[in-house]
């Protein structure tokens, strides 16, 4: 029913279609630009720094991360803003074989991050991950009101 869905659409086809797939920030380092190229399948190319992907990746957390390094590519946000041609020179001189690798560890991987696909883990990733955070800031709490008192 939305007058955009076709658009929406062929947005998804295109990227589902493409080996590389641009993901630079928005408001925060994750935007559902990110997400939504791991959904079609694209390789992340990654334009923030300090992006270090959701899930396990807070210090304290009891969740393994998810290995976002051995698919996703991080390029320098000042190298791409002092020379953009310089990103798509290093993605065309990158060998078959590190695409293929990428490509199978996002594969292996998507259900760590996605929820509405089958064998989804993200759902209970989101909840732990939730929990992990409360504990440690319940921790902080703690240790703050002993200091204080």
């Amino acid at each position: 029913d939305d007058a955009n869905s076709s658009k929406y659409e062929a947005m998804g086809r295109m990227m589902a279609a493409s080996v590389f797939c641009l993901c630079p920030a928005g408001d925060t380092c994750t935007t559902s630009r990110f997400v939504t190229t791991i959904a079609a399948g694209c390789i992340p190319v990654v334009l923030c720094d300090k992006l270090q992907g959701p899930f396990g990746s807070r210090a304290g957390s009891h969740l393994q991360p998810v290995p976002y390094e051995s698919f996703w590519i991080k390029y320098p946000t000042a190298d791409f803003v002092k020379r953009p041609a310089g990103l798509l020179e290093f993605l065309r001189a990158m060998s078959a074989a590190e695409i293929a690798h990428r490509q199978e560890a996002l594969a292996a991987n998507r259900e760590q991050v996605l929820l509405q696909i089958s064998g989804a883990q993200a759902g209970t990733r989101l909840l732990e991950d939730v929990a992990d955070c409360v504990e440690v800031n319940a921790g902080m709490a703690h240790s703050f009101a002993l200091r204080a008192a």
